[in-house]
């Protein structure tokens, strides 16, 4: 098990790709996050119409399903695209907005994943539950510091299983795992949730990095990586965007320019930002070590009982 991810050339090879990306966004977020990927070097089209979208997925390097502004008519064109992108095999990335919020977001999001081959599912700890079968109302499914807490993590894990797919949940800490491997993100800034729009727009990089396909990986060798990396990648590109925006804005208003500006920015990502989430490590130290100090083994012992 690696404890951290080395830096990454994520950013360089979406631009060099330059991939286009087909993302069947909300009303509400639709230019913000057509200049979000084109900041980030990719190519965007925004094509809804149950008529016109499976012709457009027939020629894009990457979907994305967001159920932001749903309707039966958006409904029907994400399943016909999603469809067209499984039997082409680029990548399908799956924004459940609202899913646990009313019977009918959650049943459409799941009719997504059960008919179309879903490459990554990107939500929040509410939304990830409610595809896992729980209350996605729940509170308290984060833990006290922000971090995913054990429910979310095994929600997510169940989700992946489940539905042969990445699950990324986005949070103070997100989280991505395949259901075998599970790596937290530790990157981003309050004022990101304070822009509509945000999550849409790391739903559509994770997208445009699946697209893009592969980085850098330890010690800087170049090879393949593995997709739960490159989707945890995708989502330290925005957190790190996003805070070093924040060093420069006075408010929402100029952090979302300033958002834009550091997506565009060349140079690497920075390293210790990945690692497996606080729960895995903990077991980790008390297999290979056999040592259970008393705050070693409440924390453990607080994880299997949640």
């Amino acid at each position: 098990m690696r404890e951290g991810i080395a830096v990454s050339t994520l950013p360089e090879r979406v631009r060099e790709r330059r991939p286009l990306v087909h993302a069947i966004t909300n009303c509400v977020t639709m230019e913000w996050v057509a200049r979000g990927l084109l900041a980030a070097g990719a190519r965007p089209v925004m094509a809804r119409d149950a008529a016109e979208a499976p012709l457009v997925a027939a020629a894009a390097d990457a979907l994305v399903l967001n159920l932001g502004t749903w309707s039966p008519g958006l409904q029907q064109a994400m399943l016909e695209a999603g469809q067209v992108a499984a039997r082409r095999g680029i990548p399908v990335v799956l924004d459940p907005v609202g899913a646990g919020g009313t019977e009918t977001r959650t049943r459409a999001a799941l009719e997504l994943l059960e008919r179309v081959r879903v490459t990554a599912v990107r939500g929040n700890a509410g939304e990830i539950l409610a595809l896992a079968g729980r209350d996605g109302l729940v509170r308290g499914v984060d833990g006290p510091d922000g971090r995913p807490g054990p429910q979310t993590e095994r929600a997510a894990r169940a989700v992946a299983r489940r539905f042969g797919c990445l699950v990324a949940v986005t949070g103070a800490t997100d989280l991505v795992t395949d259901g075998r491997r599970t790596l937290a993100v530790r990157a981003g800034h309050p004022l990101m949730s304070q822009v509509p729009g945000t999550g849409c727009l790391a739903t559509a990089l994770v997208a445009a990095a699946l697209a893009a396909g592969t980085g850098a990986g330890p010690a800087g060798r170049d090879r393949p990586m593995e997709d739960v990396d490159v989707v945890a990648e995708a989502l330290l590109w925005a957190g790190w965007a996003g805070e070093q925006a924040a060093s420069a804005a006075s408010g929402p208003g100029t952090f979302a320019a300033a958002f834009l500006d550091r997506l565009a920015l060349r140079g690497p990502l920075p390293p210790g930002r990945i690692a497996p989430p606080l729960s895995e490590r903990l077991s980790l130290y008390v297999l290979v070590s056999g040592a259970t100090p008393p705050d070693v083994l409440e924390a453990v012992c607080r994880r299997a009982a949640a």
